[in-house]
Formats: C-alpha cells, structure tokens, sequence
C-alpha cells in the first residue's frame, strides 16, 4: 500500500483529514516482478491500476483493502489445507510400506 498526501495549502494541510489523502494498492508480487530498487508515484499508479485500485480515496481504498486481504487469507487457507492434505498422503504412503 502507498498513500499521498495531496493538500497543497499549507493552511488547509491536514494529516488527520483523509480526504486530503490517495491510496494506492500494489501487490507485493508486482514490485517484485518491477524489479528496480526505487519507484516512482507514476509507476505506482500504473501497477496500481492493474488491480483496479489506482487513486483510492480513503472509503474505496478501506473496501479494497479489506476484499485484496479477504482474498489473500482465502489463497493461504487454500494453499495450507492442500499442504496438509500432501503431508497426510505422504504419511500414509511411508506407513503403508
């Protein structure tokens, strides 16, 4: 995740305002795949973009958030049980000779 604050009035500025704020969310696997040790917010927003999660507002970017985690939980749910379902065949494979 990657958040801009966007309020260019000193006057207004406003850390705690989240409207003066843009949220980006880029997954871990795709700054990988960038591969440079620097990025730029440009870049950011193009990788963003990819997960239909370019230039979030605070609300969007929260409903987002929680659905990209929901889905990330589920894959390693997914991934754990069927790694355990191995471990179960394999033990049963050793016993059985």
């Amino acid at each position: 995740m990657f958040c801009v604050q966007t309020e260019t009035s000193r006057e207004m500025w406003n850390a705690l305002d989240l409207g003066q704020w843009r949220f980006y969310i880029v997954r871990r696997e795709q700054l990988e795949e960038y591969g440079a040790k620097t990025v730029s917010l440009s870049t950011i927003a193009t990788l963003a973009a990819r997960n239909d999660a370019s230039v979030l507002g605070a609300e969007e970017f929260r409903r987002r958030a929680l659905s990209m985690i929901d889905e990330i939980t589920s894959r390693r749910a997914e991934t754990d049980g069927q790694a355990v379902a191995d471990g179960r065949q394999h033990e049963g494979a050793t016993s059985g000779s």
